[in-house]
């Protein structure tokens, strides 16, 4: 298993917890965590929960950090801590009125707008853990349940014409540059299948896509 590179913003304790190379190439990729598997890149941001989280919202720091994160193969959230909760559901911090529905409403729309999951760790222990449990996760080329490796694109055991030929479909979308489960599915149900002839007049028509932001649409544009 190659080393994990860690960003040199990273406390002491997590650098040694984690065992990598301190880097400032994570941080061009907007995360703090990045490692290569099967040649490809992956990564991953840790946000302190709730502060750190906040703060990035209201600065707009997320928001460029995960259209940064478009570059990768894959990236992945870990918010660490729970942080401390009102009775009536609202999240303590100095940033944004936050609660439990907001929450969750911010969470999905993360994963599915930018194809960047986002899981929940304890502390700081737990997050090391997180981190080098997804390093070991991409490394694998198969997984609980015949999964194929986020390394790539799943196999595919249907033909062309049947019933399952949306699978190839996703399959072959998914070879495109900047091309993932989530934006396959949402070029295939735009189009209504694989959009054999692309009269697209530039990377914006590309955007109108639900789960394509600006750095994939280039990479679409370009790819043509």
């Amino acid at each position: 298993m190659k080393k994990v590179l860690v960003s040199p913003a990273e406390p002491a304790s997590v650098k040694l917890k984690i065992g990598g190379t301190v880097s400032a190439k994570p941080e061009d990729f907007g995360v703090d965590f990045m490692w290569a598997s099967h040649g490809k890149w992956f990564g991953v941001q840790r946000k302190r929960f709730p502060d750190d989280l906040m703060a990035s919202l209201k600065d707009g720091r997320l928001q460029k950090e995960l259209g940064q994160m478009q570059s990768l193969e894959m990236a992945f959230i870990l918010l660490e801590g729970f942080g401390t909760w009102t009775v009536d559901g609202k999240v303590v911090n100095q940033y944004i009125d936050l609660d439990v529905s907001t929450m969750f409403s911010l969470m999905a729309s993360i994963t599915m707008s930018f194809g960047v999951p986002v899981y929940r760790v304890s502390d700081e222990r737990e997050l090391v853990k997180g981190v080098l449990a997804l390093q070991s996760w991409t490394d694998k080329g198969k997984h609980v349940g015949g999964v194929s490796s986020l390394s790539g694109r799943p196999n595919v055991s249907g033909k062309w014409g049947t019933a399952d030929s949306k699978e190839w479909a996703l399959h072959f979308l998914q070879g495109m540059k900047g091309v993932g489960p989530v934006q396959a599915k949402a070029i295939y149900e735009h189009f209504g299948g694989i959009p054999m002839t692309w009269v697209v007049d530039g990377p914006e028509e590309f955007e109108a896509i639900e789960g394509i932001g600006k750095v994939r649409a280039k990479a679409l544009w370009g790819s043509l």
